[in-house]
């Protein structure tokens, strides 16, 4: 079996060149940078004590944590097939583990991202804040379904290197990998169906409010379409982020349900370097969100915070 696997690791690497070096050193590039910011935020708010937090940067700080774990694999993984050793791969257990940790590590990230939006939903527009155990609790039941995806998927053979040869994912031409990718999908899309739901509530809400503030309060209307302008974008901002960083993944994976002969190693190279953006751009995203971060930031690295 083993022996086997090496002459599939090989004829995928040498399929999947120059996509896989090219990708290697994108994933190189883009954790030197979010690793530094990653690790000093976790720094930052974990100064913080945990029953003071707000929910929404307890999720925030579990999300980053989730990124930095997903990031170090890929990163891990890239290393490897830089150095040609597919450790993670090449072997079928390293690459169900490598699966495994892809999956609770990325996608329970994902998970946090669409019940920040929940939360922020809930307390803006309809005025109810819930203990974080109600959070937690829709969190966890989509991490058992995330787990148990995995735990299917390793049983029944479900996962397999993918065209890149750099990571193995859920094999779709398996019923484990099926089952796996099927339950995979369905929970993204519940995360993602609260972002697309939940922020284009909160911009129609705020910009009623602001119409309103105007003729009620008579605010200056330069002032108050500003502010409702910043809350919009970074809306929109979070929901087109959502929209091509987890979109081709969810997209991909039901077209190869019908057609698992679909995913080539260049359609593999762009749904991976889409999806690895959010190592960065979730960041980024939070640090527009809590503009306090990016004075501790700041003052952490000894920058002009003026």
């Amino acid at each position: 079996m083993t022996l086997s696997y090496y002459l599939d690791y090989d004829q995928f690497r040498e399929l999947s060149k120059p996509w896989n070096y090219i990708y290697s050193i994108y994933i190189c590039v883009i954790f030197s940078i979010a690793f530094i910011l990653m690790s000093s935020l976790i720094y930052i708010i974990s100064k913080e004590k945990w029953n003071t937090m707000k929910v929404d940067m307890k999720l925030a700080y579990i999300m980053l944590i989730l990124d930095l774990g997903g990031a170090s694999t890929v990163f891990f993984n890239s290393v490897n097939n830089l150095a040609g050793n597919g450790l993670f791969v090449a072997n079928q257990t390293l690459c169900n583990t490598g699966a495994t940790l892809l999956n609770l590590f990325y996608i329970t990230s994902i998970y946090f991202v669409g019940i920040v939006s929940l939360e922020r939903c809930l307390l803006i527009v309809f005025k109810r804040e819930y203990s974080d155990k109600f959070y937690f609790y829709i969190i966890g039941g989509l991490f058992v379904i995330n787990v148990a995806s995995c735990a299917i998927a390793w049983s029944l053979n479900g996962f397999g290197i993918y065209p890149i040869s750099v990571h193995c994912y859920f094999n779709l031409k398996t019923t484990g990998g099926f089952i796996g990718s099927f339950l995979t999908v369905v929970t993204i899309g519940i995360s993602d169906g609260l972002i697309f739901v939940c922020y284009p509530m909160i911009c129609i809400y705020r910009k009623n409010q602001s119409q309103r503030s105007q003729l009620e309060l008579g605010l200056d209307p330069q002032k108050v379409r500003k502010e409702v302008n910043r809350v919009i974008f970074k809306s929109l901002l979070i929901i087109i982020v959502s929209l091509i960083t987890n979109g081709p993944i969810v997209v991909i994976l039901i077209i190869t349900w019908f057609n698992p002969n679909f995913l080539t190693p260049v359609i593999d190279f762009w749904q991976c370097i889409l999806i690895d953006a959010n190592i960065l751009l979730n960041v980024m995203i939070l640090l527009n969100m809590k503009p306090e971060l990016v004075k501790s930031l700041k003052q952490m690295w000894r920058l002009n915070t003026e």
